[in-house]
C-alpha cells in the first residue's frame, strides 16, 4: 500500500481538522470527506532478484489517490541490473509497466547489485544490496488452531536455521504459494476427467521476521499462513510453497513498517500515514520522492502437504466454494430438444425406453475447468 501518499502540507490540514473534530463532536457519527485534492505522484518501484535462475521481473508504476484503484504504469523506461562486478542486465518490457530479465539470469550471493531506471528524461537508482545468504528451511509443520476472529483452521508454521553456518543472514521475508484440490459439485461418471482440478495462487502479502537479539540464529515455529477451514482448501489436499528470502537490516525495517501499517484494523484515519524510506532515489532531482524498494535476496524453498484424512473428523470443511448440490438444477430432455449442448453431460435411456439427454443448469456442476483452473495436477502433486 505504499503506493498511497498524500501532498505533507495538505495531509497536515486534514489531520488538524480531524483531531478538531473529534474532540468536538466526538459523540456523533458524520461522514468526514477529506480534500486530497493537492496530491503528489511519485514513482512506485516494485522488483527482486535472487540466486534462482528464472525471470526476475521489475514493476514500474506511479502513485494514486486514495480515490483511485490504482497507479497507472510506467511504460518506455529503460531497466537495467548492475552488479558491482559492472555486468548489467538489461531487461525488456513485456507488459505495460513490467520489465523482466532474461531467463538465464541469477544472482550471486555476495555481490552487489543496484537498479537503475531511465524515464521521461530522469535517471532513478537504488544503492548497491549485497545479496546475503539466506538459512534453509528445516521443515514445515502445521495445527489446528483459530484465529484472532475465533474462525477454525490450520495454522502453519517455519522453522529454519538448525543447519545454518553462522554466517546468514539473521533478517527474514516469508511468501507463499498455495494450491489445492477441489471438485464440481456434480459427479457424474461420464465426466469424471472433469470432477477434479487443481487452483493454484500466490498468497496475497507476506511476514517478515528477525533473529536479532537471540543467542542463536534460528526461527522457530514462526506463524506464516493460516488456512481457513471456512473454505474448501482443505478439503481434499492442500499444499503451501514457502519462499524464505534474506534480507538486511533496512529492508527488513522498511516491510516490517509497510505490514504493520497494511494491516491496520480501520480506515485512512486509524494511524498517521507514512512515507517509507527507500533504497531508490532519483539522481536526476534527488529531491524527487520514490516510493518501493529493490531487493536482493538468496532464497530458500519448501513444500508441505495437508490431506483432509489427518485433520480432526470435529473440523467441518465445505466441500464447494462457490456451488452447492442445490444451486445445481437436474434435468432430463428429448433428444431432439433445444437445449444448450454444452450443458448436457450424458444421453441415455429411460426406464421407459426413451433417448435423453441428461443437463445441469450450469457447466460448473460438472465441469470444475469451468473455473478457469486445470484439471492436471501439477507435476509435484503426490497422493
Amino acid at each position: 500500500m505504499y503506493h498511497l501518499i498524500i501532498g505533507k502540507s495538505n495531509a497536515m490540514k486534514i489531520w488538524v481538522l480531524y483531531f478538531i473534530l473529534f474532540l468536538f463532536f466526538g459523540s456523533c457519527i458524520t461522514e468526514f470527506k477529506p480534500d486530497v485534492s493537492e496530491y503528489e505522484y511519485a514513482l512506485v518501484v516494485d522488483g527482486r532478484i535472487t540466486n534462482q535462475k528464472k525471470v526476475h521481473s521489475v514493476k514500474l508504476s506511479k502513485s494514486y489517490n486514495y480515490s483511485e484503484a490504482k497507479g497507472d504504469a510506467v511504460k518506455g523506461a529503460i531497466v537495467k541490473v548492475i552488479s558491482d562486478n559492472g555486468s548489467e542486465e538489461l531487461l525488456t518490457e513485456r507488459n505495460d509497466g513490467i520489465y523482466e530479465t532474461s531467463a538465464s539470469f541469477s544472482g550471486v550471493v555476495g555481490v552487489g547489485y543496484k537498479l537503475n531506471i531511465s524515464f521521461d528524461s530522469k535517471e532513478y537508482e537504488s544503492s548497491f544490496e549485497i545479496m546475503l545468504p539466506v538459512n534453509k528451511i528445516d521443515s514445515l509443520t502445521w495445527e489446528v488452531a483459530q484465529d484472532k476472529n475465533n474462525v477454525s483452521g490450520v495454522q502453519i508454521f517455519v522453522h529454519s536455521g538448525k543447519t545454518g553456518t553462522g554466517i546468514e543472514s539473521k533478517y527474514y521475508k516469508w511468501e507463499f504459494e498455495e494450491v489445492w484440490k477441489f471438485s464440481a459439485p456434480a459427479l457424474e461418471p461420464k465426466v469424471k476427467s472433469l470432477w477434479y482440478c487443481w487452483k493454484t495462487i500466490p498468497i496475497l502479502g507476506y511476514s517478515v521476521g528477525s533473529s536479532e537479539g537471540l543467542s542463536e540464529n534460528i526461527i522457530e515455529k514462526k506463524e506464516i499462513n493460516f488456512v481457513s477451514s471456512e473454505t474448501n482448501r482443505l478439503y481434499y489436499r492442500y499444499s503451501t510453497m514457502v519462499n524464505q528470502y534474506s534480507m538486511n537490516r533496512n529492508s527488513y525495517l522498511f516491510f516490517k513498517q509497510l505490514r504493520e501499517q497494511t494491516e491496520s484494523d480501520n480506515a485512512l484515519f486509524e494511524s498517521t500515514p507514512t512515507t517509507y524510506h527507500s533504497n531508490i532515489s532519483c539522481k536526476t532531482n534527488p529531491n524527487e520522492l520514490v516510493l518501493g524498494y529493490f531487493e536482493v535476496s538468496e532464497v530458500s524453498s519448501k513444500r508441505i502437504f495437508i490431506d483432509r484424512l489427518d485433520l480432526p473428523e470435529t473440523l467441518y470443511i465445505p466441500r464447494f466454494e462457490l456451488f452447492t448440490n442445490d444451486t445445481c438444477q437436474f434435468g432430463q430432455a428429448l433428444l431432439d430438444s433445444k437445449i444448450d449442448r454444452r450443458l448436457v453431460f450424458d444421453t441415455g435411456v429411460t426406464f421407459q425406453g426413451e433417448l435423453r439427454l441428461f443437463y445441469y443448469d450450469s457447466r460448473k456442476c460438472f465441469d470444475c475447468t469451468e473455473s478457469g483452473f486445470p484439471n492436471v495436477p501439477p507435476d509435484y502433486w503426490k497422493e
